[in-house]
């Protein structure tokens, strides 16, 4: 209905797409993980790259309510 009268918000925009989007967190932790990086500075030279996949967020701890620290991420 919001989306038919034009009032969807972003919030709620976002959130119907999302899945469209991005790859559900565990298995797009196991594919950064598999990436071997070892410390932010490399995650963030991975990101200036041009390789990370679109279905990999560059901001995950946006992202992913599951989101627990960069560490985990990377592993």
């Amino acid at each position: 209905m919001e989306k038919w009268l034009g009032t969807e918000t972003l919030e709620h925009y976002w959130k119907r797409h999302f899945n469209d989007l991005y790859l559900d967190f565990n298995s797009a932790r196991k594919y950064v993980r598999e990436l071997n990086l070892k410390s932010t500075l490399e995650w963030r030279k991975y990101l200036k790259s041009g390789n990370k996949p679109k279905n990999i967020p560059a901001s995950p701890h946006k992202s992913y309510k599951e989101w627990v620290s960069i560490g985990d991420w990377i592993g």
